[in-house]
Parts: structure tokens; C-alpha cells; sequence
């Protein structure tokens, strides 16, 4: 027996909990890693700034090997950061057909069928040194808080992109109306699920 599909993204009642579950899920990630990337540069450049600072009262041997471990830093968080804003806005470009997925299903079905995250997920803020210590931290110490910051992100960034991924896969696969809000969703995120696949096997670890 043929299951009745909605008009325009052809969900049926044996893809409706799937699909609730895939656009609670991702809109999750989205808001996630755009939180995220907002925290991200200010909370590095603060560090990065006192880390430069504090190189000035190293001796000469020091203050080298400390720039390189600077230039060596910055090298995984700016390709990251750029890596991370293209991903994060490829996936804010779904957020209007995941709006109206829900209002065709929370209409069709119940009102509250399909509910999308008004929130990011919780997560570890930006790492710092304790309030107060700042001014007598050594550029070793200061070092291991840029360090820190860098895995910080590494781990926010590839842990959200893997959280959108299932989601983005299973939407297209689930959606095969012909009709083009569904042809536009699907196709979008076979697009999304290609581009965090690359995302996560860049790695940015150098």
C-alpha cells in the first residue's frame, strides 16, 4: 500500500519521525557551530595578543622558538576558522527550507511535529587563564593557553560537523518528491554531506 505523501516535501508517516528527529538534530549543529564560530576568534586573538606580549621579556633563544610555535598555531586556527565559515554558511542556507519543512509537517500533523533549535548546544567556553592571573603568566604558560584554545576548537568544530552529518545524509535520502522544495532540500544536502566529509578530513593539525 502506498503511504500518502505531503504536498511538497512528500514526507509520509513512516518518514515523519525520522525526519522531526534529523531537523531537530541539525538545526542543533547549525546553531551550534555558528555560536561557536563567533566565540572562536576573540577568545584566540586574546590569547595570541598576550602571548605575543609576553614573548617581548623572553631571552632571544626563547623568543624564537616561541614565534615559531606562534606561526605554527596560527597556521591550523586561520585555515580552520575559513574552513568552518564555509561550512557553517552552507548549512545557515538551509535553514529556510528546514522552516518550511516544519510548517508543512507541524501543519499537516501536529503543531509541534517538527521543531527546530532555537539554541546551540551547550559546550566547553572559550579556555582562559583564571581572572586575576593574567598580568604574571609567563609565555610558556601563555603558549599552552593558545594551545589550548586551538584543540578547543578543533574539537567543537569537527564534533558539531560530525553531529550534522547523519542528519544531512538522511534528509537526502528520505526526501524523493518531485516536487522542487523537496528536489531543492535533497539536493542541498548532498551538497552539505560532501562538504562536511571534506571538512573533517582536512584535519587542520599543521
Amino acid at each position: 500500500m502506498t503511504e500518502e505523501r505531503s504536498p511538497k516535501y512528500g514526507i509520509t508517516d513512516s518518514t515523519s519521525k525520522p525526519v522531526a528527529l534529523a531537523c531537530w538534530d541539525l538545526s542543533t549543529a547549525i546553531k551550534t557551530l555558528d555560536k561557536h564560530h563567533e566565540l572562536e576568534r576573540p577568545a584566540f586573538e586574546r590569547a595570541l595578543e598576550s602571548l605575543t606580549a609576553s614573548i617581548d621579556d623572553a631571552n632571544q633563544r626563547a623568543a624564537t622558538a616561541l614565534r615559531a610555535h606562534v606561526q605554527r598555531l596560527e597556521g591550523i586556527a586561520v585555515p580552520l576558522r575559513e574552513a568552518r565559515a564555509a561550512l557553517r554558511d552552507e548549512l545557515l542556507n538551509l535553514w529556510p527550507a528546514l522552516e518550511d519543512l516544519a510548517a508543512e509537517e507541524n501543519s499537516l500533523r501536529h503543531p509541534n511535529r517538527v521543531q527546530l533549535a532555537e539554541e546551540a548546544a551547550l559546550t566547553e567556553r572559550p579556555p582562559a587563564p583564571i581572572h586575576g592571573i593574567e598580568p604574571d603568566l609567563p609565555s610558556n604558560d601563555w603558549l599552552r593557553v593558545v594551545a589550548t584554545v586551538v584543540k578547543w576548537s578543533r574539537e567543537i568544530s569537527y564534533g558539531t560537523a560530525a553531529r550534522a552529518l547523519g542528519p544531512c545524509y538522511l534528509l537526502s535520502k528520505v526526501i524523493e518528491h518531485p516536487k522542487s522544495q523537496a528536489r531543492g532540500l535533497r539536493d542541498v544536502c548532498g551538497e552539505a554531506v560532501d562538504h562536511i566529509h571534506h571538512f573533517l578530513a582536512e584535519r587542520h593539525t599543521s
